[in-house]
């Protein structure tokens, strides 16, 4: 992978955007929502969305066992290996649900534009420091 050893060229970006994508983020940023009076119904279902997201990632790399790629994490941010196997990818999948979360409460094209844009950014990190695969 192009940014998958320490020092590379590109690393700390791509180490940027992947711990972006980290669920202990997502889990904080759920919770955090909650405490916004005018969002409390929209936070309840974006905190549901994103443990059942937790919860069925963790079921699905439990049956498939797909093992993850030899990489080197000696100055990850965040643990990017809380498990052992990589597919499905926790990051991609938290995505995908945000994308959907973002389309049905700001249908506008700026914020979808934004999630998409977002997306692939995580998923090119997860790539390029060599924690997931493309197939």
């Amino acid at each position: 992978a192009i940014c998958s050893r320490p020092g590379a060229p590109g690393r700390a970006f791509f180490k940027s955007i992947e711990t972006s994508g980290h669920g202990a983020i997502w889990v904080i940023v759920a919770l955090l929502l909650g405490l916004y009076k005018d969002w409390e119904e929209m936070s309840f279902e974006f905190a549901a969305g994103i443990i059942v997201d937790l919860i069925l990632s963790g079921i699905f790399k439990i049956l498939f066992r797909r093992p993850r790629p030899r990489y080197d994490k000696q100055d990850m941010i965040l643990p990017s290996k809380v498990d052992s196997y990589s597919f499905p990818s926790g990051h991609a999948s938290r995505f995908a649900y945000l994308v959907g979360f973002t389309l049905f409460y700001y249908p506008s094209m700026f914020p979808c534009f934004v999630i998409c844009l977002w997306t692939l950014l995580i998923i090119a990190s997860r790539l390029a420091l060599e924690i997931g695969r493309a197939v």
